[in-house]
């Protein structure tokens, strides 16, 4: 992992992405100052500002899908199941190594928005309470290190580097919203549903699930494609050009 450019570019980029979530509400708070009707400054603004911390789950996906996937890529996947056989293994180490590259794009996320905060809150805005901050941060080090991992399962599933981060992509930025647009109960059972859960809160007047329950559907989400992914690409043999 940190034998090249590509964690720290993708935790810049982690960071430029949260503060494209976080910026609009700080700027329409400010904006409250002129049009005191709005009300912006209240503990509601605050709660969807800590909010957008969860906005660049997607960087600690796509992490999770390049561990496996530049394997392929550049032909290294013959040296390290030669070095292990067991494939099993080389699928956990790199689920774990990624949960803690998912940790650390949610700690940049976090240090993002509470500093954009700080800076960018409007006078008069309602007390800051930290303690619920931590728990958000906290409920973001886990979502993120889950997505990390489930993206370490899409990438042993499909191998091609290309296919997985456009199929991510498409999945996290629109196929997932219009379904849960469509039908938010089957929503909140989605990947993204259960994210929310997490961070607590509610889509589209639909009750999300329990935090326990939400962090359960994105662990089953990451064994099923895991699963998959052991009875049919892991399965295959590696050969080299």
């Amino acid at each position: 992992v940190f034998s090249t450019k590509l964690w720290w570019i993708m935790l810049l980029t982690a960071a430029a992405l949260t503060s494209l979530g976080a910026l609009p509400v700080l700027l329409v708070a400010n904006l409250g100052e002129e049009i005191p009707e709005l009300d912006v400054a209240g503990p509601a603004l605050l709660e969807q500002v800590w909010s957008t911390m969860g906005s660049a789950a997607i960087i600690a996906m796509i992490l999770g899908i390049l561990s496996f996937t530049s394997e392929y890529r550049h032909e290294t996947i013959t040296d390290t199941f030669l070095t292990e056989p067991r494939r099993g293994r080389v699928v956990a180490a790199k689920a774990a190594v990624n949960a803690v590259l998912g940790a650390m794009v949610a700690l940049v996320s976090a240090v993002t928005v509470i500093g954009l905060a700080l800076w960018l809150l409007p006078d008069g805005h309602a007390p800051i309470d930290w303690s619920y901050v931590v728990r958000i941060v906290l409920a973001v080090v886990l979502t993120d290190a889950l997505y990390a991992i489930l993206g370490v399962s899409v990438g042993a599933l499909i191998t091609s580097q290309l296919a997985a981060v456009l199929l991510a992509l498409l999945w996290v930025l629109l196929i997932e919203g219009l379904i849960a647009a469509i039908n938010p109960t089957v929503g909140k059972w989605l990947p993204g549903g259960a994210a929310q859960s997490i961070l607590g809160g509610q889509s589209s007047g639909v009750d999300l699930l329990p935090p326990v329950a939400g962090v359960a559907v994105l662990l089953a989400y990451t064994v099923a494609v895991g699963a998959l992914a052991a009875s049919t690409t892991l399965r295959r043999d590696i050969t080299c050009r």
